[in-house]
């Protein structure tokens, strides 16, 4: 059997890659995609999540027994800070930020903001349970076998089950105490459930480690952009510009934060020093244009948004920019 992943060879019954560790295809119903925001199942060719209302596509939308579960911790990943879905309401604009992945992929929980969605088919949701049963079962045989213990303790993760995800990552520290990316998963678990004590307990540990590691800091800042902690995420993103100056991601982030404050004069500071390094970042041109519209500087928000559309022609950003530009020329047209 070939593993559809890296395409190495394994024994005919082997559960998961023995070069790359991913789960091997074997027979049964296909994995149900889902989202990674809120981890509702997507309908098929659905373009939004039902239960959140994130934006899904190739990117955004993961399946739960799939190769999803082993992206290297330090590959980019999409974070829905960085678009604003604009709302027109006649006489003004109003422009929320939509954060999109990079957490990706993040498993980590929206926190209590995001309401429940419906509950999701059964039928749905067999594929998911299968998983779960398989991987339990090459627990039974083989207890320390990391792979099954990471990926049930993402897909608890995923599902909000917090405690149950802790459980299967505490496992996994038990057999490589030095995987300081299970500990963050652990610490996102902590926050989620505001679990204070335990969670400043090991936020220390990591610090001690990782303290200069401006990805850690930075990925530590979305866990509590995630639960609402605004002034810890700041505290934690300034950290991360310390160790390592002139990060554009940073900066995005640092933006959504002011931009959802309403300090929009700042904001478009923090854009600024996105554009000043990439002109052409249609996020950054998008979010800078809906600032100033906000702050009345339509002539410069409208020119913005014909560049964001000019730059990313096909993308999803340059079509909500093609939008902007026609609600206004509406308005424009009703006055």
């Amino acid at each position: 059997m070939k593993c559809q992943k890296c395409d190495s060879p394994n024994a005919d019954n082997a559960k998961f890659c023995s070069s790359c560790g991913a789960p091997l295809q074997t027979e049964g119903p296909p994995a149900v995609p889902t989202c990674r925001d809120c981890g509702a199942p997507i309908k098929e060719n659905a373009k939004f999540c039902q239960s959140c209302g994130a934006s899904v596509d190739s990117r955004a939308a993961s399946s739960s027994s799939d190769e999803d579960f082993f992206e290297e911790e330090n590959q980019p990943r999409r974070d829905m800070r960085y678009v604003i879905l604009p709302l027109i309401f006649v006489p003004i604009l109003v422009g929320i930020f939509y954060l999109l992945s990079f957490r990706s992929q993040n498993p980590e929980s929206q926190g209590a903001s995001n309401a429940a969605g419906p509950p999701a088919d059964m039928a749905q949701m067999m594929p998911i349970f299968q998983t779960i049963d398989s991987l339990k079962s090459v627990l039974e045989s083989s207890p320390d076998d990391t792979t099954a213990l990471l990926v049930l303790g993402e897909m608890f993760e995923v599902a909000g089950k917090f405690e149950d995800a802790r459980k299967y990552y505490s496992r996994f520290l038990e057999i490589d105490p030095e995987r300081n990316d299970v500990k963050l998963r652990v610490l996102g678990t902590l926050i989620s459930e505001h679990k204070h004590e335990a969670e400043e307990e090991l936020l220390n540990e990591i610090l001690q480690i990782q303290g200069s590691n401006p990805h850690t800091l930075m990925h530590i800042g979305d866990m509590y952009d995630r639960v609402g902690k605004a002034d810890k995420a700041r505290d934690f993103y300034n950290r991360s510009l310390q160790a390592k100056p002139e990060q554009v991601d940073v900066f995005m982030r640092l933006a959504g934060l002011l931009f959802n404050e309403k300090e929009y004069t700042k904001a478009q500071e923090m854009l600024q020093k996105v554009l000043d390094k990439q002109p052409n970042n249609p996020h950054a041109l998008y979010n800078m244009a809906l600032a100033l519209h906000l702050q009345g500087d339509h002539t410069k928000a409208v020119e913005l948004w014909k560049k964001t559309v000019q730059v990313d022609a096909n993308g999803d950003i340059g079509r909500l920019a093609q939008q902007a530009l026609d609600s206004f020329d509406q308005i424009k047209g009703s006055n």
